[in-house]
């Protein structure tokens, strides 16, 4: 694993009722998501994803920039906590958003780089 990696679990739970707001079926996409790589993008090839925090801290809803890939990770999911203490250190978004580095592995697992966190534009 490269340093500040975190491989992803699968999500295993349906988006939680308060979440909804997240994924409110963006573009007639399932509310609980696609975990998987994005359109155009290669195995092993890393993208930027967006990740929010709801208002209460209980998920972080993950999307790519074409909405391919989107999922919610709970506080029992692996890399939750790393996730959300870079979302709440970027001030410019009030503590809701930032964007991270991640790739797909030829195993479908979804890995992420906390350290590359940051606020941009798609």
């Amino acid at each position: 694993a490269e340093k500040n990696e975190i491989k992803l679990n699968k999500p295993t739970l349906k988006v939680p009722q308060r979440g909804k707001r997240f994924t409110r079926n963006i573009a007639g996409r399932p509310a609980d998501g696609y975990y998987k790589r994005p359109d155009g993008v290669a195995e092993d090839e890393n993208f930027w994803m967006k990740v929010q925090a709801d208002s209460d801290s209980t998920s972080l809803f993950l999307y790519d920039r074409t909405r391919t890939c989107t999922f919610v990770m709970l506080p029992q999911d692996l890399g939750f906590h790393e996730l959300l203490e870079k979302v709440r250190a970027e001030k410019g978004a009030m503590g809701q958003k930032c964007h991270i580095e991640a790739k797909f592995d030829k195993d479908g697992d979804c890995r992420v780089y906390p350290s590359t966190a940051t606020l941009r534009k798609w």
